[in-house]
This record gives structure tokens, sequence and C-alpha cells, in this order.
């Protein structure tokens, strides 16, 4: 009986353990998922800028989750026609500025603007005995005015270098791997086409209604597209968000009303600039009636009463040809 007892004992001790190991095996995959290094980013920031001919804005020039960093260059393109730098302010050097980035001293090779040709340049390295540097900043900050009406895409190029460590041969810095993303200087408010319903005729009572769209924006593109609904002739209205469909656009679905009831809505679009487009409700294709629901016996005697004047009439074609047969 004692073996029997330690055998189990033995079983039970044996498979605890296994779930204890399957479990911290499945702890350290999770862990090891949660310490992957994020992705390298730089971007303008804002992505969208907007602003009138004669007023400013500025965005900067943001690096995300870097390890190793010990150079950048950086060149931004834009529509000279439209815009033109007034300021610009680097960053670089994080012991002289909290939001930079790489560390002292700093070697500048090129900080250049070419306002002709709507480009900016600037290329710098960390030096001896400055560490590399780890975490995100601010590379550089740019102040643009506005000169005429238009958009402008802020095209950004970068490379990112790392600090070579003294076993690397030869010891020369490589490229980090990283992601960028451009910005948009975008004054043009988007574009909505005219709507369309489904049922785009008669609307029953409790019948719900379609209603799709086209919206473009051909700069920082559509943010977000709303509709919104009144039965009481604007007093108050009801917001739907507008979903996107590859196919039918921009769509949203109004819910069914009672039978005489005047629906009127319209449709609000923002980009990424937060330029603002409204398709009015006063529209004609913005409005419709709910109309009364027939009866079954209104729908029989109408049909009836269309039958009998059809019969009348083909009668009436058919005697007015003999009439005319027997003239000839």
């Amino acid at each position: 009986m004692r073996d029997a007892s330690f055998q189990s004992s033995s079983y039970t001790t044996g498979k605890t353990l296994l779930h204890i190991m399957l479990l911290l095996i499945l702890l350290s995959i999770q862990v090891t998922r949660a310490k992957a290094p994020a992705e390298t980013i730089v971007e303008v920031e804002p992505y969208a800028s907007t602003a009138q001919v004669g007023g400013s804005f500025t965005v900067n020039i943001t690096l995300a989750d870097v390890q190793n960093l010990y150079g950048v260059e950086v060149i931004l393109h834009w529509n000279a026609s439209i815009l033109q730098v007034v300021a610009v302010d680097v960053r670089l050097g994080f012991e002289s500025h909290s939001d930079g980035v790489l560390h002292e001293p700093i070697f500048t090779a090129k900080n250049e603007t070419i306002q002709e040709e709507g480009k900016y340049l600037l290329a710098s390295t960390s030096t001896a005995p400055a560490p590399p540097f780890n975490g995100s900043g601010n590379i550089v900050r740019i102040t643009f005015n506005v000169t005429n009406v238009g958009d402008s895409r802020l095209n950004l190029e970068t490379k990112l270098y790392d600090w070579p460590p003294p076993d690397r041969e030869p010891r020369i810095s490589r490229p980090i791997e990283h992601t960028t993303i451009d910005g948009f200087f975008d004054m043009t408010a988007p574009t909505i086409g005219i709507p369309t319903r489904t049922p785009s005729d008669y609307v029953l009572p409790e019948q719900s209604v379609k209603v799709s769209v086209n919206v473009t924006d051909s700069a920082s593109g559509v943010k977000n597209v709303t509709l919104l609904y009144t039965l009481n002739n604007g007093s108050t209205w009801e917001e739907l968000i507008m979903y996107y469909n590859s196919s039918t656009g921009f769509y949203a679905t109004i819910p069914g009303q009672q039978a005489e009831t005047w629906v009127k809505f319209k449709i609000i679009v923002y980009d990424y600039a937060e330029n603002l487009q409204t398709k009015n409700g006063e529209d004609p294709y913005c409005t419709y009636f709910v109309i009364p629901e027939f009866s079954h016996t209104t729908i029989l005697l109408l049909f009836m009463a269309l039958t009998i004047f059809a019969i009348v009439l083909s009668n009436k074609i058919l005697a007015e040809e003999k009439l005319t047969g027997y003239a000839g």
C-alpha cells in the first residue's frame, strides 16, 4: 500500500512540476514579447498643419524609440512657391536641450536652408567622449510662413547611424533601420460628392435609409466623416459616424421613422489639418419624406382601377383604328 501511495504521490508531484514548468515557459514568452524593441520612427510632427496666407506654423522633426544613436542626417523638401522658412531651431545635444537627441559634444557638418529649392539639410554626429543616445526627442524645429494659396507635402528623408563598439572591424558607424513619415501643409478643405440614398425614391414607415457619399482630400487625407440628421427642421440633430467602403464610399444608415416625417441630413468632413467641409442639409437630395404606407385593400383597389383604365383605353384605341380603316 505504501508503494502505491508513494507512486501516486510521485506522479502528482511530477504532474505539478510539469504544470509549473509550462507556466514559467509561457510567462517567459510573454515577458520576451513585452520587451521586444519598439519601432524606431522619424516623422514630421504634427503630421498635418494649416494656416492662412500671411500666417505661420511650426513643425518638429521628431525621433522615437531609438537605441545606440550617434549620428543623424535630415533632408526636408517643401513647395517653395507656397512656404518660406523663417526660423530653424536645431535641438541636438541632450545636455543643452532636454527635448533633444544625441549627446554632446556634437559636430555639425551641415545645417543649411535652400529656400529657392524648398530644401533643408542637417547632418550631425556625436564625438568622443559622448556616449550613444537612447530614447526619443526632437532633431530640429522649423517655422514656415505661408506666402501663397495651396498645399504642400513636407517630404522627409532621414538617415540614422549607430555608435561603433571597440571590437567592430572596421570600426565605423552602421545605419539604424527606421521608418520615416512625411508631413503635410494643407489649407484646402475636403471635397464632398453628391450623396445617394437607398431607397432612392419612396421611403416607407420604419424603413431605414442608407446614405452613401464620396469624400476626397488630396493633401493630408480624410480624418473623419459625420452624418447629422434632424426630424424637427434643425431644432435638434442626431449624429452618425460614416464608415468607409471601397465600393460605395462613406456610408451611414438613418433609422426608420414614422409616417409623414420629414428627414433632413447634412454631412460634415474634417481632414487631418482640421480643415472643415459641409454638405448642407438644405440641398434637395439631403431631404426626404416618409410616406404613409398603403393598406392591402387600398393597393388592390388601385390595381383594379388601373386595370379597368387600361382595358377601356385599349378598347378605345381599337375602335378608333377600325373607324380609320373604314374611312380609308
